[in-house]
């Protein structure tokens, strides 16, 4: 029973701090929040996401380019110009990635109202943490499977980490 609780606890968190810092408050601004609320929402996410952190300055551009140009071109992450479902993933990874390490120079407009803790995002979005997050991982599952075929759901929850690992 600890395997589900931890499962479900962690999947549902993750969602949650995604849906309501990275994309509604980072990407959408549909509200604000002060200084120290941010920093919560920082480490809330790095808690939940682990390996697969992202920055939350990083998402709002991609996002926010993303709506600026839908279906065009230059979305970075639109199913209109990808082969299949890898070649989106692998094209969102890119995007990502190009933002977040200053490769792609975006205009100052979508820059408006974006959280941004630089010296967080650096400790939280390296190897060294994922690794850490994988060691947890591995720690926590030994501590709640009870039975072999529990092992299948650590097995997919590592692939979907690892895709994010080697993306950043």
């Amino acid at each position: 029973m600890s395997f589900f609780i931890f499962f479900v606890i962690h999947w549902y968190s993750s969602l949650f701090f995604q849906s309501v810092f990275h994309h509604r408050y980072a990407a959408h601004s549909q509200f604000t929040m002060s200084k120290g609320w941010e920093k919560f929402f920082f480490i809330g996410c790095f808690l939940t996401q682990g390996s697969s952190y992202i920055s939350a300055k990083a998402y709002g551009l991609l996002h926010r380019l993303h709506h600026a140009h839908t279906d065009t071109p230059e979305d970075p992450h639109s199913p209109s110009y990808s082969k299949n479902i890898g070649t989106l993933l692998l094209m969102t990874r890119n995007s990502y990635n190009d933002i977040y390490q200053g490769h792609t120079v975006v205009d100052k407009a979508y820059h408006k109202n974006l959280p941004d803790w630089v010296s967080f995002d650096k400790f939280a979005h390296n190897w060294i943490a994922r690794v850490v997050w994988g060691a947890v991982y591995v720690g926590i599952y030994f501590l709640v499977v009870t039975e072999w075929w529990m092992w299948l759901f650590f097995t997919y929850y590592i692939c979907i980490r690892c895709c994010t690992w080697f993306s950043y």
